[in-house]
């Protein structure tokens, strides 16, 4: 049975005073080859979502949104560059225009909600995937699995796993 909590709400809290560019956690299991960045000032409010990637064997680097936006992209070293943005401002199109060309991973953005007109601005600007806030991490989970699948087949086992059951194709 699944808790209802959605695992990401509109900000409510205030965001960690901690500067959190830590190390890769998760590093062992089936998706292990996996890596992602999550890029977030809210540490606190994404607890459900950071301990089910680490739970599904993803390897998770948090990043605060004010490192992101105020240097050098991050390295093409991740599958997955996942952005908690509250709001969206036409700086910022420019930071994932540059993301983009930085990047052979895929970029997700997470948002409060946006007009459509800034919807296409943004994937214009090269973001894969756009989900409206609040969203149930069970959820985003497993977008997060699809859109890596479909991004790299190369990397689909022959069985399938949920939830702690393998199935054999």
């Amino acid at each position: 049975m699944h808790d209802n909590t959605p695992f990401i709400a509109s900000p409510a809290e205030p965001s960690s005073p901690v500067g959190f560019t830590g190390p890769v956690r998760g590093s062992v299991g089936a998706n292990r080859h996996h890596t992602i960045l999550f890029v977030t000032d809210h540490q606190a409010q994404n607890r459900f979502l950071i301990d089910a990637l680490v739970g599904e064997k993803f390897s998770v680097r948090l990043l605060q949104r004010n490192v992101l936006s105020s240097g050098n992209p991050p390295a093409d070293e991740y599958d997955l560059i996942l952005i908690d943005a509250p709001g969206c401002t036409l700086c910022d199109l420019s930071t994932y225009a540059r993301l983009r060309s930085a990047s052979n991973g895929l970029l997700m953005l997470l948002v409060d909600g946006l007009d459509e007109m800034f919807q296409i601005l943004l994937y214009e600007q090269g973001i894969d995937d756009l989900l409206i806030k609040p969203i149930h991490h069970v959820l985003l989970l497993a977008r997060i699995r699809a859109r890596l699948r479909h991004h790299n087949r190369k990397s689909t086992s022959a069985t399938l796993a949920f939830n702690g059951v393998e199935i054999n194709r």
